[in-house]
């Protein structure tokens, strides 16, 4: 699986794109949600990370799927609206993999935004959708239940490991933990009952469970 997120240009395309603005991941600046797609493509999007990446563009969720299907990839897909954009955000996204996403893979929808949930929830409730939280407070049992969450991702650098054994049987869905590079963390979790694990360094802790 790759977990991606999704946001909305100006013109309504589903793009993937972590941040509200552009400076940190492209050479663009300003607002996601102030470009139009045809701007947002032109830009360059892979050399922050490295120049063997330069030149790569910000894909739209369209093309994105294309790629998984190509490489035999679920996705779990982030629903990470800009500021008042969570339903045109979920609605705009949904209809993309509605229309393009190969009933073989596995998708999960995930996202903090509540909103963003339920209009997934509303539209598409065959599709799975997981409740991101950063810290497990709250009545969240009660959300879980009313969102018909099919997952509980939650950050696994915070939550406490002596907890999580209940947090696992009270939550009655798989619980995943997020962004998990350090293997003696992963093993702990593990360890605690986790379901799955989401992290920048597969390889790394792959060879630590080995």
């Amino acid at each position: 699986w790759v977990e991606l997120d999704v946001k909305l240009s100006r013109d309504g395309v589903p793009i993937i794109f972590h941040d509200a603005r552009l400076e940190r991941t492209s050479n663009g600046i300003g607002l996601v949600a102030d470009m139009d797609y045809q701007d947002l493509a032109a830009l360059d999007a892979g050399l922050w990370f490295g120049a063997e990446f330069h030149g790569q563009p910000i894909p739209s969720l369209a093309a994105t799927i294309t790629l998984l299907a190509e490489l035999g990839m679920g996705l779990n897909l982030e629903l990470k609206p800009c500021a008042g954009r969570a339903a045109a955000t979920t609605a705009a996204a949904l209809a993309v993999l509605r229309a393009a996403w190969p009933s073989g893979l596995p998708l999960l929808l995930s996202s903090f935004d509540r909103t963003a949930l339920l209009v997934a929830q509303d539209i598409a409730p065959d599709m799975p959708r997981g409740l991101l939280l950063d810290e497990v407070v709250g009545d969240w049992r009660s959300l879980l239940s009313q969102l018909e969450a099919s997952s509980f991702n939650i950050n696994g650098n915070r939550v406490a490991l002596d907890l999580l054994p209940e947090i696992v049987a009270a939550a009655a869905v798989p619980v995943l933990a997020y962004t998990i590079n350090d293997p003696l963390r992963a093993k702990a979790l593990w360890q605690a009952g986790i379901t799955g694990i989401f992290t920048d360094d597969p390889i790394t802790l792959l060879r630590a469970q080995s």
